[in-house]
């Protein structure tokens, strides 16, 4: 059976939502640590934001249930301001998830000196 173009939007419009979701929480889950460790890094603001952003991705995900698309397939660019917002989501993630492996690269490749605190916080900011 082939995939109608619904179903290419509806696996497209999942796997963004799913990944966000997924990498949002993380970090809503690392931030949340952070604080009940006492971390110097910790910040309220960051935990609120992080509440707001799994939220709407929450919505996003509740609507696709109810069949609504973030996604179309065909889409040239996002043409939708929730597609837009979802993208700019996605954007952010990168600068952070490409420090994270490199970090992670480091240490696998025996490069990066890591000591008891380094492998204790390798994937926190």
């Amino acid at each position: 059976m082939t995939p109608t173009q619904a179903d290419k939007d509806r696996e497209l419009s999942f796997s963004i939502i799913n990944y966000l979701s997924a990498s949002y929480r993380g970090k809503l889950a690392g931030f949340t640590l952070l604080g009940q460790l006492g971390h110097a890094s910790f910040d309220e603001e960051e935990i609120s934001r992080l509440l707001n952003v799994t939220e709407k991705i929450s919505e996003w995900f509740a609507g696709l249930m109810r069949g609504e698309l973030l996604f179309c397939a065909s889409w040239e660019s996002p043409e939708t301001f929730e597609a837009q917002d979802a993208l700019g989501l996605l954007s952010k993630l990168k600068p952070e998830l490409m420090d994270t492996a490199r970090r992670v690269d480091d240490f696998l490749n025996g490069t990066g000196v890591i000591n008891s605190e380094h492998a204790k916080w390798l994937f926190m900011p």
